[in-house]
This record gives structure tokens, sequence and C-alpha cells, in this order.
């Protein structure tokens, strides 16, 4: 049987590094990093150590059976000399494939620890990667929230930009009736002095008129007694 070769577990691709968030998840995300990590270098010395001890069991293995094959190449010689030889050859290899079936149990059990670990670290790598994704949908969030934050305070300025037109026009249109409503007053005014005017006129005119008929009638009057004889 040869010797087993020594095998080198492959560089693992590092998860990616969390990315820097404030307050509780930056703390969460650090100790994620470091301890993924820990992880890492744990499972390279424990895998260096698997392998050491996998190859310490294969040189076993190599040593037993190494032996075996020898002893049952003196056996078989020796065999036709004494029965019970072959009987002790029996025995040896019954011993022997007892060891070699606890050395593969062994080694099973090892494998199936090592696949476990493995589980752990995809476990690990999972989470970091689920907490990337959360973080980026807080970020996405954030970035949502500021925006409704932005639109609003636009809306608000135009509403009070609007607001403030609206007043200042309406101030205007008040102003102006108001300004409409004093010139109609005073046009009702000056036509009411306009109407008291022609009415004093006219009664002047007429008390001119009752005057000069008067002055006309004396005037007959007084006419024929200045032509009397004296």
């Amino acid at each position: 049987m040869s010797g087993c070769p020594v095998a080198h577990d492959a560089p693992e691709q590092e998860a990616g590094a969390p990315v820097a968030v404030e307050g509780g998840e930056a703390n969460t995300a650090k100790k994620l990093a470091e301890m993924a990590k820990q992880v890492r270098e744990e499972k390279d010395k424990e895998t260096a150590q698997f392998f050491d001890s996998l190859w310490g069991e294969c040189k076993k293995i190599e040593d037993v059976s190494k032996k075996a094959g020898m002893e049952v190449l003196r056996r078989r010689d020796t065999a036709f000399y004494a029965n019970s030889d072959s009987l002790e050859i029996i025995v040896l290899r019954q011993k022997q494939a007892i060891e070699v079936k606890r050395s593969e149990t062994q080694i099973e059990s090892s494998v199936k620890e090592r696949a476990s670990r493995g589980t752990v670290n995809q476990t690990l790598s999972k989470l970091t990667s689920d907490l990337g994704k959360m973080h980026l949908q807080i970020q996405n969030l954030q970035s949502a929230e500021m925006l409704t934050a932005e639109l609003t305070t636009s809306t608000n300025s135009h509403r009070a930009a609007f607001n403030a037109r609206v007043e200042h026009l309406e101030a205007a249109h008040v102003n102006e009736m108001s300004s409409l409503i004093d010139a109609q007053e005073r046009e009702a005014a000056d036509r009411r002095k306009l109407v008291h005017m022609s009415s004093s006129l006219m009664s002047d005119v007429a008390r001119e008129q009752e005057l000069k008929e008067l002055e006309s009638e004396v005037g007959e009057n007084t006419a024929p007694s200045l032509r009397s004889p004296r």
C-alpha cells in the first residue's frame, strides 16, 4: 500500500468586507468581520492539524500493511512446516483488519467534523452577506426619507409663495375696488353739486326775469304821469 499524499486546503475566497455604517450597525459589521477572520485562521490551523493527523493515520496503515505483507510472506514460507503458523496468520490479519477499520472510522469522523466546520463558515459568510444587504436597504430607506423631506420642503416653499401671491393679488384687488368706490362716490358728489348749482342758476335766472318784468311794469306805469301837462 502506497503512502497517502498530503493535501492542502485551497485558499477560500474572503467574504465581502461589510459596508461602513453608522452607530450599532458599524459595530456589528466590524465584529462579524473579526469573527470571520478568526474563524478562517482557526480553520486553517485545524485543517493543517487534520491533514497531519490524516497523514499519520495513513503512515500507520501503511506500516501495518507492510508488516502484514512481510509476515504473510514469512508465514507462507513456513506454512508447510507448521499448521499453527496458518492460524497465527489468520489472527494477525483479523487484528490488522480491525486496526484498519478503526483508522477508517477515525478518518471518517474527522472528515464529518471538518464538513460541519465548513457549514459553520458558510453560515457566517451568509450572515455577513445578509448584513450587507440589510445595510443597503437601510441606505435606500434613508435616501427615500431624504428625498421625501426635500419634496416636502419644496412643496411647502411653493405653497407659501403661492399663498403670498394670492394675498398680494387679493389686497391689490381690494385696494382697486376701494379706489373705484371712492371715485364713484366723488363723481356722485360732483353730480349732486352740479345739479344744485344748476338749480340755483335757474332760480337766479327766474328771479332776474321776474325782476325785469317788474321793472318793465313799473316803467310803463310811471311814463304817462311824466308826460302829462303842467
